[in-house]
């Protein structure tokens, strides 16, 4: 015969497997009932291993560093540690349960013999045979890493149930035990698996939410979010929500059709920039309140576009807000552009595949400016918080064969700190001292 011990210890689960004999059931049973009620004595009339396995979950370290997979958090790995005092190596069934539509699963190292089928309520079944090495005379510790990659949505279910079961099928009954850990995920639109990405058919498909006052939800872009009609995130709460960009992932906004974000964040997932926001020629963009970061353009107005700026933070991006009207017969309609600040915070991010710009970790500049006649952007107060501010960048602002107007500006820091300078003007002053980059200028002040 042979006993089974289930110690419970937080969420390790200790199994043992002795050879032994013992004639009364009845009182083995009371004796370990009153030493331990978490201790549960099962004996048989044959023993066929001896074995001793430990089954330990950590729970899915996150890159986020929080419970719940946020936004960004893609991928994520469990640690499952399994010990024996087998003399040689030792084979465990592994069977993960899984809900399909959400998480895809894989296993360092692989599992042997692995095959995959559906239970009753539609989740996938992976099994395969898990190799616990042999690594010490004592007690041989080994761990099998289970990779979660997000598939998609996870709106309507918030949290998801996976379950864990090791077997060891040497011991006679087999010895096994389950693990069932809840994973939580913020609630957002994963738009890797959207049918369109026009924004229209998204809405009426119910992968975004109707554009209204209040309302704003969060999204993932992998590629491309086409605003092919009038949008918002009009976001009510206190703190900002997330537009998560992958690398090289961009939003366009289209000719005849308004973006309206409201303290809204831009970011990048990942370790590349994102091409940013571009509005093309009749488009319309109106922010405030928000961040925009890790894109190779923050902001790219096209000749013709329409563009309100206020309160909003552009931080680690290449160039924080480009105007280029090279070619161009119209301009920019600037309509608001009051309280915005550029600087670099967590350094910029490398560029995305085909990004033909070479990055260093400041940004190259806050605003640049092409071919562009009367260029005319001011803060609303000299003193107080409406400036337009400019700090810890390679450059200011950037114009080339341009004329404007410029006020209620402040620049501080401006120096290229690990690359070689892109261009010999380090702020506004300096920029302004030729006629060919911005003929009329008006500052606060202008900091070398």
């Amino acid at each position: 015969m042979h006993t089974i011990h289930f110690s419970f210890t937080h969420h390790k689960y200790n199994f043992r497997c002795l050879r032994g004999c013992l004639t009364n059931k009845g009182i083995l049973f009371l004796i370990c009932l009153l030493l331990s009620l978490w201790r549960i004595e099962v004996t048989t009339a044959q023993s066929t291993c001896l074995s001793f396995f430990q089954f330990a979950h950590t729970p899915p370290v996150l890159p986020s560093g929080a419970i719940n997979f946020s936004i960004c958090d893609l991928r994520s790995t469990a640690d499952l540690t399994i010990a024996h005092e087998y003399s040689s190596d030792h084979d465990f069934l592994i069977t993960i349960t899984v809900p399909d539509q959400f998480l895809y699963i894989e296993t360092t190292p692989a599992l042997t013999n692995e095959s995959q089928g559906t239970d009753p309520f539609g989740n996938t079944v992976i099994t395969g045979t898990y190799t616990a090495h042999y690594n010490n005379p004592s007690l041989s510790v080994s761990n099998l890493l289970i990779h979660f990659e997000r598939l998609s949505n996870w709106i309507d279910d918030a949290q998801l149930e996976i379950s864990y079961t090791i077997t060891d099928e040497s011991c006679n009954p087999p010895a096994s035990q389950n693990f069932d850990p809840t994973l939580y995920c913020n609630i957002y639109s994963d738009l890797r698996s959207a049918p369109s990405n026009l924004v229209s058919q998204l809405v009426s498909s119910q992968w975004l939410k109707e554009c209204e006052p209040g309302i704003a939800g969060e999204v993932l872009i992998d590629d491309e979010l086409i605003i092919d009609m009038d949008y918002c995130f009009d976001n009510p709460l206190s703190q900002n929500l997330t537009i998560a960009l992958l690398p090289g992932a961009k939003i366009t906004v289209q000719s005849s059709n308004t973006l309206d974000l409201t303290k809204m964040n831009i970011l990048t997932c990942g370790t590349e920039l994102a091409q940013g926001i571009i509005i093309e020629s009749g488009a319309t963009l109106i922010m405030d309140g928000c961040d925009v970061s890790d894109s190779r353009f923050g902001i790219d107005a096209r000749a013709g576009s329409t563009l309100s700026v206020t309160n909003t933070d552009f931080a680690d991006n290449y160039i924080g807000v480009r105007f280029d009207m090279a070619g161009a017969p119209n301009r920019v309609t600037i309509d608001a552009f009051n309280g915005n600040h550029f600087f670099t915070d967590d350094g910029v991010k490398t560029p995305f595949a085909g990004m033909p710009e070479q990055v260093e970790t400041r940004g190259y500049c806050g605003i640049y400016v092409n071919n562009y006649r009367d260029f005319n952007i001011w803060g609303d107060n000299p003193t107080g918080p409406n400036l337009i501010t400019f700090n810890s960048l390679a450059n200011g602002i950037v114009g080339y064969n341009s004329y404007g107007n410029l006020g209620n500006m402040t620049f501080s820091d401006m120096n290229s700190v690990d690359a070689q300078k892109k261009s010999t003007s380090k702020d506004l002053v300096s920029v302004c001292k030729a006629r060919e980059h911005i003929g009329s200028t008006s500052t606060s002040s202008g900091q070398q």
